[in-house]
């Protein structure tokens, strides 16, 4: 293994800003399928929910399978999707959270917080007028505190639901930042709740017209 395995590992001095740049700088503007074939991914997009995922994760491991520079700093990687008019594919999606575990946490303790406090790492395709989707840009991000404050709110107000036994939650028109809808495989992917019942999975989500703000202004 060692430096070929990792791209990020350009020199010892390297800020993880600088040396992701430079990593991203050759790809940048290339189409999926020529990212596709410089890193050897073979699945076509369409077979594979994560595609694009795994083909950022092919470009910073330089065919490793992960990247240990992010995991060590806690870097979420994102990766997000837009038309060729700029507008975004969708919301971001957090993973479920459960009934029973919201109801005995603070927020202080949340795995939403923990996850909203993290730097992000954001890798944006847009497509081309002929349907194909290029690497647009690349950028670490930071939630504002504001923010991260109207997003505890959702969390609160999600949690009191939740006590009360209402899984009607946050809707995107109640928050600037985030909403809370379902995140489930199928009709059957259910959980126990504290009134004993078995409602559909739900998760946190940052609101598309929030996102794309945050993304507009990603240079």
């Amino acid at each position: 293994h060692g430096e070929k395995d990792n791209a990020l590992l350009h020199s010892a001095d390297a800020t993880l800003e600088s040396a992701t740049s430079k990593v991203f700088s050759q790809f940048l503007g290339l189409t999926v399928q020529e990212i596709a074939e410089r890193t050897g991914v073979n699945s076509s997009p369409d077979s594979n929910k994560g595609y694009h995922r795994a083909l950022v994760l092919q470009i910073l491991s330089n065919g490793g399978s992960s990247v240990p520079e992010l995991q060590k700093a806690d870097i979420e990687l994102k990766t997000i999707r837009a038309t060729a008019s700029g507008n975004l594919r969708e919301a971001m999606s957090f993973p479920s959270f459960r009934y029973l575990d919201i109801v005995e946490e603070s927020w202080e303790d949340s795995d939403f917080r923990r996850r909203i406090e993290r730097r992000f790492l954001f890798t944006i395709f847009r497509e081309k007028s002929e349907g194909s989707e290029v690497l647009e840009k690349v950028g670490y991000w930071n939630m504002p505190y504001a923010d991260r404050e109207l997003a505890r709110e959702v969390w609160e107000e999600t949690r009191r639901r939740v006590i009360s036994g209402n899984y009607d939650f946050p809707k995107s028109s109640e928050s600037e930042v985030s909403h809370v809808r379902p995140k489930a495989r199928n009709a059957k992917d259910l959980q126990i709740t504290p009134q004993g019942t078995w409602e559909k999975k739900y998760a946190f989500w940052l609101n598309r017209s929030y996102l794309q703000k945050v993304v507009n202004e990603i240079s």
